[in-house]
């Protein structure tokens, strides 16, 4: 067992320094452990707090990671500044557009809406995202994130200019507790109709425990499995509406093509969104030090051919359930990630 939450936080620091080295731009250490560093210690928690490391305090706003320095702190031009750290492997950090701010009525926070493409929206609901589409007559929301999350999402409808009851359509890409954590609740505020796969739906109809899996191949996937995964951990239970498979095509938001990607899940599925404009790729994989594996695998051979398949497909954008959305230009470079697989 590894040691208490600063030395776990430290052990992944030291692993991801060695293997991907530190970051150029930022001043000082500003190394990709950083991000992994916060990711885990808040899931870990299950809250979405903001996880303060030495001299950097991290910020997830809709995906994107902003190192602050302290007010002590000053820059060789002298001046004290907040500074975006850029990184290898797809991973750059922005100084915020969208700042988030606390929930006067439980103390959460609310995040401002994060375009991924027109009429596609990001959602982070803890450490896993949410994507919410609008149709303009009505909402769609795919997946529903960790517990205590909807007051996020009905921030977010507000923002948007309409009220809870507009969101009609709840889907899910699987049944992880990271995925369907607020469902019950969104349901209750809403009435959206839940879709789930059948395979996964009597789990989330029972709220757990959950399928066992095995970490993705490579130390720091070990580690961050051993951090992360909780099978035994209940959820409220959510009831499941519909039962949508592979070759469905629901007529939400335009269109939603339903393509089973298990694997990761038995259960899981991915949704090719309006033709070729987006895919919203669940746990297929992750896009947080680059395109990755998902943090496990109920069945690794299963989730290499979901990421083949995937990767034969063409559209323009991608959102991950966990990691940075890919907004032009993603079928390529999924393609090249993972067609040999």
């Amino acid at each position: 067992m590894i040691g208490n939450g600063s030395q776990k936080i430290g052990l992944i620091r030291e692993v991801v320094v060695g293997r991907h080295g530190g970051y150029a731009g930022c001043p000082g250490d500003c190394p990709q452990a950083w991000l992994l560093a916060a990711r885990f210690e808040d899931a870990e928690r299950r809250r979405d707090q903001r996880a303060s490391q030495s001299r950097f305090r991290i910020h997830w706003t809709a995906s994107d990671l902003h190192c602050k320095l302290p007010s002590s702190y000053s820059d060789t031009q002298g001046t004290n500044t907040e500074r975006a750290c850029g990184g290898s492997n797809g991973v750059t950090a922005v100084k915020a557009r969208h700042r988030p701010h606390a929930n006067p009525q439980n103390g959460s926070r609310a995040l401002e809406l994060m375009k991924i493409i027109d009429n596609a929206y990001l959602l982070p609901l803890g450490t896993a995202n949410a994507v919410l589409l609008d149709s303009g007559s009505e909402l769609a929301l795919v997946d529903a994130g960790f517990p205590g999350k909807v007051s996020v999402v009905l921030d977010a409808i507000r923002q948007l200019g309409r009220n809870p009851h507009d969101l009609r359509h709840l889907i899910f890409t699987h049944h992880h507790p990271d995925h369907i954590g607020s469902a019950a609740a969104i349901v209750q505020e809403t009435g959206a109709i839940t879709y789930m796969h059948p395979i996964d739906a009597p789990i989330a109809e029972t709220g757990g425990p959950f399928r066992p899996m095995r970490p993705a191949p490579g130390l720091m996937e070990r580690i961050a499995y051993r951090f992360f995964w909780r099978r035994h951990e209940r959820m409220e239970p959510v009831s499941i509406d519909r039962h949508i498979t592979e070759g469905d095509t629901l007529p939400i938001a335009g269109g939603l093509q339903v393509i089973h990607t298990p694997g990761h899940c038995a259960g899981q599925i991915a949704l090719l969104w309006q033709g070729e404009r987006m895919l919203i790729a669940g746990d297929v994989g992750m896009n947080i030090l680059g395109l990755g594996d998902p943090l496990g695998f109920e069945n690794m051979e299963e989730g290499r051919r979901s990421q083949r398949k995937i990767a034969a497909l063409r559209f323009d954008a991608v959102a991950f359930g966990h990691g940075r959305s890919i907004r032009s230009g993603a079928s390529d470079r999924i393609r090249r990630k993972w067609a040999a697989r």
